[in-house]
């Protein structure tokens, strides 16, 4: 390939790959030295993604699995990685059992309470009760929806 080629191609390329917003001037101008000056058939180029994230997780679990094989697509919202999360769903149940014990509590008591049985200390502790529950039962429910990492955009890997 002579030299007109090889830039001819190299012009090519860069109109194709390069008008990223992320791309510098000086990448650039180092990606055109480094081709010019190559001999040989091959032409190297900066390949530079349009965007790029960083995945983490809020949780601490074993991984079960990593998401799609490099160079495959994924669509926005695929599990990219999913955790091992049976000891948060256990939580889970066992803070729903309790919310019912205590809401069936605060009923029985409000029923008390109705016919003059109970006191309003015990309606109100019983109340106070259901609402810690609930509010424990919304935490794990808060940890439970990052046992999955999804994609946030349409992409490649």
């Amino acid at each position: 390939m002579n030299h007109w080629t090889c830039l001819t191609t190299l012009a090519l390329a860069t109109v194709v790959l390069a008008p990223l917003p992320e791309a510098t001037a000086q990448s650039v101008q180092d990606t055109r030295s480094a081709a010019t000056a190559e001999s040989g058939n091959g032409i190297r180029a900066l390949v530079v993604p349009r965007r790029e994230a960083r995945l983490s997780s809020q949780i601490t679990a074993r991984i079960v699995s990593i998401g799609p094989e490099p160079g495959t697509a994924f669509a926005k919202g695929k599990i990219l990685v999913p955790f091992d999360c049976r000891s948060y769903r256990a939580e889970h149940r066992k803070a729903r059992a309790e919310l019912l014990a205590a809401s069936k509590k605060y009923e029985n008591r409000k029923e008390l309470s109705k016919l003059q049985s109970g006191s309003l200390l015990e309606l109100d502790l019983a109340r106070a009760e259901e609402l810690r529950v609930r509010a424990a039962l919304d935490s794990v429910e808060a940890t439970l929806s990052g046992c999955k990492i999804r994609a946030p955009y349409h992409g490649r890997v």
